[in-house]
């Protein structure tokens, strides 16, 4: 059972495709609600509470796609990479340091990485398309 996080005044979290930028980016954690004052998410994210890791890059999506947008040049290039980031991300949770209070310097390291990662790529030809004769 899915770990929720709410408040008083808690609402579902978005997932509207033009919240997103065009797809559910974090759709593998489902709803989750803002967390309560004085939860340690960090803390709860390094032990693998996906809820809480959820709530800690909620903030970062928008952030996270404008960068790539603007290293890529390509809104569905941009959208893989910022998924493919969290996904990243959230392997290497387990190992973010005692005291870390904000995830944005982190995550959009991982995000440009991976943005530099897909630039180093050849292109990918599709099939040839042979024209009649």
């Amino acid at each position: 059972m899915r770990a929720s996080y709410q408040t008083e005044n808690a609402s579902p979290r978005a997932t509207t495709r033009d919240e997103n930028r065009g797809g559910c980016l974090w759709s593998c954690m489902g709803e989750v609600e803002a967390a309560p004052a004085g939860r340690d998410l960090v803390a709860d994210a390094r032990r693998g509470d996906a809820s809480a890791f959820a709530l800690l890059l909620d903030p970062l999506w928008e952030p996270a796609y404008k960068l790539a947008y603007s290293m890529l040049r390509d809104r569905t290039a941009a959208e893989d990479a910022v998924q493919e980031a969290g996904m990243k991300a959230w392997r290497s949770a387990g190992r973010l340091r005692d005291g870390t209070s904000d995830l944005r310097p982190w995550f959009l390291t991982i995000v440009a990485n991976q943005c530099r990662s897909r630039q180093a790529q050849p292109m990918v030809a599709g099939p040839a398309v042979r024209q009649p004769a």
